[in-house]
């Protein structure tokens, strides 16, 4: 309630108490919020306290006070702002405790902590609960409802009718179970008559930031962002005349282009950044009015760049000086002092109505989020050391085939940093991207590529990028030789995967990769580099070979099919590619490559092409190796051109590496290679404006995107020198900055997930189980928060009466609780559990019987609730909330141990057993087994306790991609009518394909 100008003016007491009798005054107040109607994080923080209290009342139990609404508002925002030591509003108190602002209150709303000190201050301000209309009517712990838990009146097609349907319904369903009736039911007591689904029609809709821009941003990479912008606003303004100013300044023209569609991501100034700040705590902020000063950065870097190349308009520069000059004072002001003007302007837009206000929600949702992920990122935990486990076949004697594992958590696995143990044959997709560099730069200064191209490139850029990749090249070989020589079982997983299999060609293809850099530089090296490429062609094509034999005879499943693939053929081409270059006789030799490389490609091109149409691709890690898609025309394109000049020069002694080199042919066939490629180049692109690929965070096969860029530029190089003129001459110098600057931005990522210690570490396990690890974690955000609305259940009104809102917080939270646990328990003992002792009789014992024993104490605890709830003054009360009140907590630090065992041994044992299809048709069972109602209730218990964003986006994609994707949009149903708005932004923007119908952004699934 807005209670300023009523009975209680802060104004008044100010002026009679001075600054801490104000504060004493808003302490008294249950709960209390000051704040200002222009100001979005103001009316963000009401409406959390307003939903926290929602069983006292809602906004009418908030006492807010609107500092812009009052003559003396200045003055109480001046006393405040010296009594607290906060400069900004809001200010929130609550039960006599000042919270903080917005941030401090969204943070405590998303541990759970909220609502228990609301409750417990109206209770003893003797507030009395909310109506919410018709009392709950329950048939029980085991009673079945109709699908969402609504009332007959309001859900029923028919009154009389619908219970019996649904008993019948949930009888049917019963017979079919292996295990007896039905476990616990939704009924009309899970219904919250104060949510606010996501897509409600009274719901105001919460917007996110626009194309692909993050969500929230961290302000110490804006700040060391803005210094580099400093610097380079201050060269070009000195340096303005100078043709390479120009070009400096469309360049951050277009980093800044980048940041305002994608954020820090595809920025090498903002990657520099990040590695600057890697080792500083973030300063999350919400990426919105962030995106709008980009904007405006982006807006007069681009007038300048207009300007600048405007000839013969304005000699002198004068005009884009002025634009650099008011954008490196600006930017000084954000370095400096931490003053965004653009952000200023964005409030200012917010606050006259050009802007919603709601605009900031999500990225005030998402910042206790962020902070909470750093925070378990770098934590370091002492865990035990890992045991080993062998459990045989019972009744038979040891064997070699028992099953083996070892007792780890996923924390072990987090905090595995080794740098032989984990030095991954995908870290070689690094060496690729500098050695394609190299190459692509060399060719670039060859007179018959790039001289011919209309490029002016010196030898120097080539030779120094030939020495890195050569570094690189020894120092990661090194490194996976002592990786195999320690850890040979390792590096023997690798090989066998069919996924990571594909990457052992990529050492050899990078040797000849050297081989190509080398020849005819570096004192003349010629023989040196054919050296190389004996060494690494050879094993370029055994490794091809066997991948190829191996993938007609190994088992494989649909999911393991991807572009990756093509990487033993791209490889293939390389060496073909080579094989010219270096001596024209080694022609004929290279045409095997080439005919092994065209063998390979042509099905699986057709093979990949079908399995990422018709398949989602679950793990978006493997997205970016769609790259490879492009590699391979570009690739063959450029063998053709070389292998069709080897074969003209008719087979004598010579190479294309000379000033006196005669001309390469680009014929039919290579323009069709080298135009596929583009095609295809220009399709992944948009599949990455689309945000397919581009809101991924950095991994080790982001790498996978350098080489295809530097084979399409090399046959750009080509295509440019056989077809010169201004626009072929242009696309040559376009495709050689954006090679070099996608390998600068993967450096720079590779630099900060370094200092960060994210490199030599063990890959996240994912797949379809990766479920019941998921809501393992739910649960433990679940339980604290239960335990936080048990402690609530002590606190008494001023008549000692029970905290009847209290009651109904607690009950709807363990209701919600018990229907997930019993629910997890019957997909566990029904699917899980049954699957697992198909190889290990006997495994899931104990866990069956926690089950059980937990389920009996659950029904207890919820019989006690019924008769608090019936009778709340009763003799028995008293007792009853004693109890849950200790037995509850208890139960909830009890089940981490139940949680942790089935990590421990059963996850690690049947992850080790079962087959990606067996687990997909597992997680379809489960699907078939369990009642609509049910998942309308479990699956939106999971997204909303989930800690972080990521896991609940694995979540989803466990049901939605991998298990029933023929229901995702279903899933998005059920998922849409029980989370708030913000989240529900964030898990559309993720997983679009559980966008329901008649929700922003559907498409019609056929």
């Amino acid at each position: 309630m807005d209670v300023e100008g009523g009975t209680l003016s802060l104004g008044e007491v100010l002026a009679g108490g001075g600054p801490a009798r104000l504060v004493e005054t808003l302490k008294s107040l249950p709960i209390a919020l000051v704040g200002k109607t222009s100001c979005a994080y103001s009316l963000e923080a009401q409406a959390t306290l307003a939903s926290a209290a929602a069983h006292v009342g809602g906004t009418a139990a908030v006492s807010t006070f609107w500092l812009d609404k009052v003559q003396d508002g200045s003055a109480v925002w001046a006393a405040l702002r010296s009594e607290l030591k906060q400069a900004t509003v809001p200010y929130c108190f609550v039960g006599g405790e000042f919270l903080g602002g917005c941030d401090a209150v969204t943070k405590l709303a998303s541990r759970g902590e909220l609502a228990p000190k609301v409750l417990a201050a109206a209770a003893a301000a003797g507030s009395s609960p909310a109506p919410v209309g018709a009392s709950h009517v329950r048939s029980g712990s085991k009673a079945s409802a109709s699908a969402g838990g609504t009332s007959e009146e309001e859900g029923s097609p028919s009154a009389g009718k619908g219970g019996k349907a649904a008993d019948k319904a949930a009888a049917e369903l019963s017979a079919t179970c292996h295990d007896g009736p039905l476990p616990y039911m939704p009924d009309c007591g899970f219904a919250d008559p104060h949510c606010k689904p996501a897509l409600g029609e009274e719901t105001p809709r919460a917007y996110p930031c626009l194309f692909w821009f993050p969500e929230v941003v961290d302000g110490n990479v804006i700040r060391l962002t803005a210094a580099q912008v400093v610097v380079v606003c201050i060269l070009a303004i000195i340096w303005r005349t100078h043709t390479w100013a120009h070009y400096l300044v469309l360049g951050l023209a277009l980093d800044n282009l980048g940041r305002l569609l994608f954020g820090a991501g595809p920025s090498p100034l903002a990657q520099a950044a990040r590695c600057g700040a890697a080792l500083l705590k973030p300063s999350f902020r919400p990426g919105v009015p962030k995106q709008f000063a980009s904007a405006c950065a982006t807006f007069m870097s681009v007038v300048a760049t207009v300007f600048m190349f405007l000839s013969g308009f304005d000699h002198q520069e004068i005009i884009p000086s002025i634009f650099l000059g008011m954008y490196g004072f600006l930017a000084a002001l954000e370095a400096g002092i931490d003053f965004c003007m653009g952000c200023v302007m964005f409030s200012w837009a917010v606050k006259f109505g050009l802007i919603p206000k709601e605009v900031y929600t999500v990225g005030i949702a998402t910042k206790p989020e962020a902070e909470y992920t750093y925070e378990e990122a770098v934590k370091r935990l002492d865990l035990p050391e890992p045991q080993k486990v062998r459990i045989g076949y019972p009744g038979k004697p040891p064997s070699t085939i028992d099953v083996k594992y070892k007792t780890k958590l996923n924390d072990h696995d987090r905090q595995s940093w080794s740098v032989i143990k984990h030095t991954k044959i995908t870290l070689f997709n690094a060496v690729l991207g500098v050695c394609g560099l190299a190459a692509v730069w060399r060719a670039a200064s060859l007179p018959v590529v790039g001289g011919a191209a209309g490029l002016s490139i010196p030898s120097t850029t080539g030779d120094v990028l030939a020495i890195m990749a050569v570094v690189l090249l020894g120092l990661l070989s090194f490194m996976y030789a002592a990786k195999a020589f320690f850890q040979p079982n390792k590096v023997r997983k690798e090989w066998q995967c069919p996924l990571r299999s594909n990457a052992f060609v990529i050492p050899p293809a990078s040797l000849v990769l050297v081989a190509f850099c080398t020849a005819g530089r570096f004192g003349g090296a010629t023989t040196l580099a054919k050296v190389l490429f004996w060494i690494g062609a050879p094993l370029t094509l055994a490794v091809a070979l066997y991948l190829a034999a191996r993938w007609l005879t190994d088992p494989h499943s649909q999911e393991h099919l991807h572009a990756a693939w093509l990487l033993p053929p791209t490889a293939c081409f390389v060496c073909a590619v080579v094989a010219p270059f270096l001596d024209t006789r080694y022609g004929e030799a290279a045409y095997l490559w080439f005919a092994l490389a065209v063998a390979l490609a042509v099905p699986l091109y057709v093979l990949t092409f079908n399995k990422a149409v018709l398949f989602k691709e679950a793990d978006d890690r493997n997205r970016p190796l769609k790259w490879v898609w492009v590699a391979v025309p570009a690739v063959a394109c450029v063998a053709q051109v070389a292998l069709s000049a080897a074969t003209t020069s008719g087979g004598t002694a010579g190479s294309f590496l000379g000033a006196d080199a005669a001309p390469l042919p680009f014929d039919f066939l290579s323009r069709l290679l080298y135009l596929l490629s583009l095609s295809l180049a220009m399709v992944l692109g948009l599949l990455f404006m689309t945000g397919h690929a581009s809101r991924l965070r950095f991994d080790v096969s982001s790498w996978s995107l350098a080489f295809p860029l530097e084979a399409l530029a090399l046959g750009t190089l080509l295509y440019a020198a056989a077809i010169p003129g201004v626009l072929t001459n242009g696309m040559a110098y376009a495709a050689l900055a954006t090679s070099s600057v996608a390998v600068l931005v993967l450096s720079l990522h590779t630099i900060q997930a370094l200092l960060m210690g994210g490199i030599f570490v063990m890959d996240p396990k994912y797949g379809p189980l990766s479920q019941q690890i998921l809501t393992h974690e739910a649960f433990r955000a679940a339980g604290q928060r239960l335990k936080a609305a048990a402690a609530a259940l002590g606190t008494t009104g001023k008549a000692g009466a029970v905290n009847s809102a209290a009651l109904a917080d607690f009950a709807l939270q363990f209701r919600r609780y018990r229907l997930a646990h019993a629910w997890h328990a019957h997909h566990e003992d029904s699917v899980i559990f049954k699957e697992f002792e198909t190889y290990v009789p006997g495994l899931c014992t104990r866990q069956h019987d926690e089950h059980a024993r937990d389920e009996e104490a659950m029904e207890r605890w919820g019989g006690l609730l019924e008769g608090l709830e019936a009778d709340p003054a009763g003799p028995g009360a008293s007792q009853a909330l004693a109890t849950l009140q200790a037995e509850v907590p208890a139960f909830i630090d009890g089940f981490e141990a139940h949680l942790i065992g089935e990590e421990e041994h059963l996850q690690r044992a049947g992850r080790k057993q079962l087959c990606l299809d067996l687990q997909k048709g597992m997680l379809r069972r489960m699907w078939e087994a369990t009642p609509p109602a049910v998942w309308a209730e479990f699956l939106p218990f999971v997204v909303a306790n989930l800690p972080m964003h990521a896991q609940r986006v694995k979540f989803l994609r466990c049901w939605a991609l991998w298990a029933v994707p023929e229901r995702a949009q279903l899933i998005g149903r059920y998922v849409a009518l029980g989370v708030d708005a913000p989240l529900w932004e964030r898990l559309a923007l993720a997983v679009p394909e559980i966008i329901p119908r008649g929700a922003h952004g559907w498409r019609k699934y056929y």
